[in-house]
């Protein structure tokens, strides 16, 4: 069953736009951050960091696409980059301060923006 559900998310994958792919990279960051608030909740270090791990990939692979090619892009760019450079910001500020509440809010900038990004 598990082989069946990886197929299946990997040709799911395969035939999306590049748009739809950064919207499920947000998504995923979003599901990894809840693995964060529930580590926070239950003092799990170890767990916290491996989601905490995975948000920073994330983040910092989706910063350089966003590059200023175009004029016309350019302050959309720069708004994606101070996007994810915020998400990185609140990680550090949820773990060294365990703020659950910025956990929760952090979540929900991340689905609101993959689902901007599934529907572009």
């Amino acid at each position: 069953m598990n082989k069946a559900l990886r197929s299946y998310g990997r040709s799911k994958t395969l035939t999306q736009t590049p748009s739809q792919m950064v919207g499920t990279v947000f998504d995923r960051c979003a599901l990894w951050m809840e693995g964060v608030g529930t580590c926070l909740n239950e003092k799990n270090h170890y767990d916290r960091y491996v989601y905490s791990e995975k948000i920073i990939m994330a983040m910092t692979n989706l910063i350089p696409l966003f590059d200023e090619s175009t004029a016309d892009k350019k302050a959309f760019s720069k708004e994606m980059k101070e996007f994810c450079v915020l998400v990185l910001s609140n990680l550090t500020d949820i773990n060294h301060k365990e703020k659950y509440t910025l956990c929760v809010q952090t979540q929900k900038i991340l689905k609101d923006m993959a689902s901007i990004w599934q529907n572009v």
